[in-house]
């Protein structure tokens, strides 16, 4: 049996549509309690149990009998600060080791990020870079950073734990409209017709999903592996869109300072209109890094591998479009 955290999330569902396609059945997914709407899994023939992970109790029933956790859920966040991030990212984290070592559980695989590696302007960033939490800016990246540690401290213990850090993730069945969806959305409808300078490391969703079941199978214990593609600006990826569909409005490129300047109009801004603000500080201090993540060991070890991102883009579209939301 199969368990899958976080299952309702942009990366959870895709996982389990990987997990079926390669023939998996036994299947349990593990949902938040009081979440109305998990229509994202009615086409799956799966268990589903509800749960907090911020409650042991609650999610205790869902890791019987289980041999391999996923464990996905989480909260991703590009504020400059969300106090919510360290119950759900670390002691969610914690409650979850606990229920795997419990109920026997044989391997457990966490889903981390790069974002717990301090970035280094031009230095490529590979698995056994420290994870230093000091360095690091940002609530969620020091959130996943302590909850990443303490699972290497529980691998050297009571748990066979496999960690995969996934650089920024695109690409379609993003049900719940991830800041990445929403800036490709709002650029089509001419909302967002300014690219921000600056550029970071996105990957298809999809490759990341099989990259993560692969570690599941073929990675060594307490070992972690980074699922990364390349980097390209902002402005590349407005250009690509543009060329996969006719833009509304001709975009241009802000630079970095007036972007800065630009933080708390666009906060107000989204405020008023109740959308999610994605030009933060922590959003432009990430693009502006310019760092490198190697992503060979997966490579080498996992045979990872990941598609063009015009590719991933075209999809994205063509999802946005069968639903409506272009």
């Amino acid at each position: 049996m199969i368990l899958v955290t976080g299952a309702t999330g942009h990366l959870g569902n895709v996982l389990i549509r990987r997990l079926i396609l390669n023939g998996q059945r036994d299947i349990r997914a593990l949902v938040l309690l009081g979440d109305d709407d998990i229509s994202v899994l009615d086409d799956f023939d799966l268990e589903i149990f509800k749960g907090n992970i911020c409650d042991l109790k609650s999610i205790m029933p869902a890791f019987a009998d289980v041999d391999i956790v996923y464990h996905l859920a989480g909260k991703v966040s590009i504020k400059d600060f969300d106090p919510t991030l360290k119950k759900v990212n670390l002691i969610g984290t914690k409650n979850v080791i606990k229920a795997c070592i419990d109920n026997n559980v044989k391997r457990m695989v966490y889903v981390s990020t790069v974002h717990v590696f301090a970035p280094d302007v031009c230095t490529e960033i590979k698995e056994d870079n420290p994870i230093v939490r000091k360095q690091l800016r940002g609530e969620y990246s020091k959130t996943k950073a302590r909850a990443t540690l303490e699972v290497m401290r529980t691998s050297r213990q009571d748990l066979d734990t496999i960690i995969v850090y996934p650089s920024g993730i695109v690409g379609p069945f993003d049900h719940r409209i991830s800041p990445m969806s929403r800036m490709i959305i709002d650029h089509i409808k001419g909302k967002l017709i300014c690219s921000v300078e600056g550029s970071y490391d996105f990957v298809d969703v999809r490759d990341v999903a099989d990259g993560t079941i692969k570690a599941a199978k073929l990675g060594a214990e307490g070992e972690g592996y980074i699922l990364s593609n390349k980097n390209i600006s902002i402005k590349e990826i407005f250009a690509i869109i543009d060329g996969l569909r006719k833009p509304f409005l001709k975009s241009f490129n802000l630079p970095m300072w007036m972007a800065k300047i630009g933080v708390p109009f666009s906060y107000s801004y989204n405020k008023i209109i109740g959308c999610e603000n994605i030009l933060t500080k922590y959003a432009l201090y990430t693009l502006n890094t310019d760092t490198k993540f190697s992503n060979i060991k997966a490579r080498v070890d996992l045979g990872f591998k990941t598609r063009p991102i015009k590719a991933t883009l075209a999809d994205t579209i063509t999802w946005f479009e069968e639903r409506g939301l272009i």
